[in-house]
């Protein structure tokens, strides 16, 4: 009975011990799991930052082309109306012109 005894204390002494492995492989599964779960929310939070500055450097890019085809359209409206204003000023000396050769005909006829 004694042998029973200290093979049942030896036992429950295992047990313990075994119990006591259990929990700390438990705890240190759970740490490691806090961990993983920790490094995938950084690079989760990584991956939207850089999203982040991709569609932020995308709209900068697209507000770049946007005023330099506002400059673009300024140049040609400034070349046209200065196109414009050649062509007024060629037709007023043409009809300064006119109205001085109208004026010496009327002078030579006048004369004759």
């Amino acid at each position: 009975m004694a042998f029973d005894a200290d093979k049942l204390v030896g036992a429950e002494i295992l047990g313990e011990e075994a119990l006591e492995l259990k929990v700390e492989n438990i705890d240190a599964f759970k740490l490691k799991q806090l961990e993983l779960e920790h490094e995938l929310k950084l690079k989760e939070l990584e991956k939207k930052e850089m999203e982040k500055r991709k569609e932020d450097e995308l709209k900068l890019k697209q507000a770049e082309l946007e005023m330099k085809e506002r400059l673009e359209m300024e140049k040609i409206k400034e070349k046209e109306d200065e196109l414009k204003l050649k062509q007024a000023e060629l037709e007023m000396r043409e009809r300064l012109e006119m109205e001085k050769l109208k004026l010496e005909m009327v002078k030579e006829r006048k004369q004759h």
